[in-house]
């Protein structure tokens, strides 16, 4: 844990949010990370990541993907924490276009089968 907290981390930042779930779960225990770089998708940050000395935690389910990019190297958490739950945003404006809304309902659909 001591050493995951001292590296540096960069941060994806969701639904305008600075903190994650893990964040408060970290702060919940008086512990913080050293986020020293956000920025605003997964891809951007995985490049980061593979360019640099910093930590990029994210969900299990990128990590493969992420390593189809780049040469990176997947360490667990150092402590168990719960799953994170993921969410769809769009613009208002793409609410009614015909393409959007059928990408949108091909995603639903498909997590809804799996569970």
């Amino acid at each position: 844990m001591e050493s995951y907290l001292t590296h540096n981390h960069l941060q994806v930042r969701c639904e305008g949010k600075e903190w994650w779930k893990l964040d408060y779960f970290l702060a919940s225990q008086n512990k913080h990370r050293n986020i020293i770089c956000t920025l605003p998708d997964f891809y951007g940050a995985v490049s980061v990541c593979a360019h640099s000395e910093l930590i990029f935690t994210v969900p299990s389910s990128f990590v493969s993907h992420a390593q189809k990019l780049y040469p990176l190297k997947e360490v667990p958490l150092p402590f168990s924490f719960s799953q994170m739950a993921y969410v769809l945003l769009w613009h208002q404006r793409n609410n009614e276009e015909p393409g959007h809304k059928w990408l949108r309902d091909m995603i639903c659909n498909s997590i809804n089968k799996k569970n």
